[in-house]
């Protein structure tokens, strides 16, 4: 239960948006301003004058404000993971982070991750998820405000480096599903589970692996990874029988050649591919 003036108070300073309420409750919780008599008991104020309490303006402000009150190790691990999305793995999270961060930094034994990162649960910023993998465990943000004000907390330069730590993650990711997948066909006996697993990890792979090399900043690594799996995509969006996403991805990749002299070679494939978008929307058009 709840008392009528701190459900007002809530209710006021959060203007009906459920997220921002709930991280007013939290804050207020945190800070010890209010307590529970026991799991899902009542909830007891510590006797403050609630009419005088400062709380951020905003919901981004009072995330901020949470964040930064973690401990150290708290705020670097939800900052990295912020990197990788809104769900991840602990695998990735921890080889993304060690890629990324002096060795003094990342000398987390499995257990004393899995340690951190139940701490974050119990703060509500993250929850865990069901994973396939019994030797890993995947998690999400709870919300994503929670994964954007994170994200804005790292600097640019190391945001960077942890986008191109989770690309060259991913890549192995990819190269080891290819590997399976020629295994499977070789064989000819690919069961519908698995004809069904390809045709939905491959292009969840692919999107990642733009995103991240797209977001690992301008140089010639980066812009050449990221044309080559824009590139992947596009031939994958035509075998789908989906000419405007291959346009837009052909058409992004092209504004990426232009950037690096020696990524020229890569403009006469792009532009043949755009060509094939306009053949098959005029062939569709015809049906």
């Amino acid at each position: 239960t709840i008392s009528v003036d701190l459900a007002e108070l809530i209710a006021t300073r959060s203007d009906g948006n459920p997220l921002y309420a709930m991280e007013i409750g939290r804050t207020l919780l945190q800070d010890g301003v209010i307590s529970l008599s026991s799991p899902g008991g009542e909830i007891l104020t510590a006797g403050a004058d609630l009419t005088k309490l400062e709380l951020p303006s905003s919901v981004e402000a009072l995330l901020t404000s949470r964040i930064d009150r973690l401990p150290a190790a708290q705020q670097l691990w939800l900052k990295i993971a912020s990197v990788l999305g809104m769900n991840f793995t602990t695998q990735a999270l921890r080889k993304v982070g060690r890629g990324a961060l002096p060795t003094e930094r990342v000398s987390e034994t499995p257990s004393a991750m899995a340690k951190l990162l139940d701490n974050l649960c119990k703060t509500g910023m993250l929850q865990q998820v069901t994973s396939a993998k019994l030797s890993d465990f995947a998690l999400k943000f709870t919300h994503a405000s929670v994964r954007d004000v994170a994200y804005s907390l790292l600097p640019a330069e190391l945001k960077e480096l942890l986008h191109a730590n989770a690309a060259r993650y991913y890549e192995a990711e990819y190269e080891n599903f290819q590997s399976s997948t020629e295994l499977v066909s070789r064989k000819s006996y690919g069961s519908l589970a698995q004809i069904v697993t390809s045709a939905v990890e491959a292009p969840a792979l692919i999107r990642k692996l733009q995103h991240h090399w797209l977001h690992a900043g301008g140089g010639k690594l980066a812009l050449s990874q990221s044309v080559r799996y824009l590139t992947v995509g596009a031939d994958h969006a035509l075998d789908g029988f989906d000419p405007a996403e291959a346009r837009r991805l052909c058409r992004t990749a092209l504004e990426l050649v232009e950037r690096h002299e020696e990524l020229s070679v890569r403009r006469g494939p792009l532009i043949r591919r755009l060509a094939q978008c306009a053949l098959l929307e005029e062939r569709s058009g015809e049906t």
